[in-house]
């Protein structure tokens, strides 16, 4: 049987890494070619982020600083570790689903959606059945 605790380690290091990268990208390329899975030009400008820059300052400070925390956090072995798994996961549906909605489909959505959707069930699996 496959452990859900080594799963769900090795699903917040991904999702730790893969939001320092997209924040990072964010900011450096600012919406060019460069960056993978770029909103359109009048989408970003039409919300409070006038660029890139601090969008990709938030995307780097949040994904990676709660994905973080929940990686601390199992490692610590603490009970409530599975309910910071589950936020980052649908933290991360949300962003998701979010530029699945004004932006389109893309190919990446195949992969991104079943993965944010695997860490809440992992989250959802693990936590302490005390009611």
């Amino acid at each position: 049987m496959v452990d859900p605790r080594k799963i769900s380690l090795a699903c917040l290091s991904f999702t730790s890494v893969a939001g320092l990268l997209r924040g990072y990208r964010m900011i450096l390329y600012q919406g060019t070619n460069g960056l993978i899975l770029p909103y359109s030009g009048n989408t970003i400008q039409d919300t409070i982020f006038s660029n890139y820059t601090l969008f990709g300052i938030i995307f780097l400070i949040l994904v990676p600083g709660v994905s973080m925390l929940s990686l601390y956090l199992f490692l610590a072995r603490k009970r409530y570790a599975p309910y910071f798994m589950m936020a980052e996961g649908v933290f991360v549906t949300f962003l998701t689903m979010t530029y699945l909605l004004y932006n389109g489909y893309s190919w990446p959505i195949l992969l991104v959606l079943p993965f944010c959707i695997l860490v809440i069930v992992l989250g959802v699996i693990q936590t302490p059945r005390e009611f």
